[in-house]
């Protein structure tokens, strides 16, 4: 009953008074570098401290939080945080994407940089993909060390494209490829990618580079590589990974990820 009763507190009580600070615009609420409106949990819980006698209080001037609160339990428990809340639970300050996209875009393109290139897209996606994508693995060994995967990762996603992947196709651990150089990938790089996948391990896989000139021509190649049944996937370069950092931070439905589900339409259409 504990548990019950922080939970309700926190998910009811104070997502209650979270929309009540948003819509009266109070000095509650912060600006986000995206325009974005947000009111920090640290913040509610100092107007709306917890105790016994103040959630009685809350649930008294609305007695309909605790019969919807019990109604919704009836139905599912609630899922992992993403980002922003955990980083509001642990009132610590929310995760910067755009720091991010930088310090990749710092980064020389070329061979002597290409472990400080992968260093950096291991945090990007840690921290843009959490929590669908975890337990990350740099240099991940196949066969025995003869097959390196750059990074890999467990698809543990509860809702969006990568929950939706892994019901429909071969996905449980998503494979990244890290290409630090400036030309197009070829066919030999897809082919590398593809040679990581099998039926046990899955079948879709990024390859991430600093920049695509011809989106086009390597989309074909990834449909060709689809349509041989050698697996999916998906091309991005520094420019995706910042339209897909910013999508995160606007999108009120997280770890959504329509820019890649559209890419992936291509693949199978």
């Amino acid at each position: 009953m504990h548990f019950d009763v922080d939970t309700y507190y926190r998910y009811s009580i104070l997502e209650h008074y979270r929309g009540i600070e948003l819509n009266a615009n109070t000095s509650l609420v912060n600006v986000l570098k995206n325009n974005e409106k947000r009111v920090y949990i640290k913040d509610l819980k100092e107007k709306y401290p917890s105790g016994k006698e103040n959630i009685q209080k809350y649930t008294a001037e609305n007695p309909k939080l605790l019969v919807e609160f019990r109604k919704e339990r009836r139905i599912a428990l609630p899922g992992p945080m993403d980002n922003f809340e955990l980083s509001e639970s642990l009132e610590i300050p929310p995760p910067q994407f755009q720091d991010l996209i930088s310090e990749i875009r710092t980064i020389s393109s070329g061979k002597e940089c290409a472990g400080q290139y992968e260093a950096v897209i291991e945090k990007y996606f840690s921290s843009v993909f959490y929590p669908s994508l975890t337990f990350p693995e740099k240099q991940t060994r196949l066969h025995e060390g003869r097959k390196i995967v750059d990074i890999t990762y467990s698809n543990t996603a509860e809702s969006g494209f990568f929950k939706w992947l892994s019901m429909h196709y071969k996905a449980p651990f998503i494979f990244i490829e890290c290409k630090n150089y400036s030309t197009d990938p070829n066919n030999p790089e897809l082919d590398q990618l593809s040679g990581r996948f099998s039926s046990l391990r899955g079948q879709f896989g990024l390859l991430i580079c600093r920049k695509i000139e011809n989106k086009q021509k390597l989309e074909k190649r990834c449909k060709d590589t689809a349509s041989d049944g050698r697996g999916l996937i998906i091309g991005l370069d520094d420019d995706d990974l910042e339209i897909i950092a910013d999508a995160e931070l606007s999108n009120e439905n997280k770890q959504l990820f329509s820019y890649l589900k559209e890419k992936f339409d291509k693949l199978v259409m």
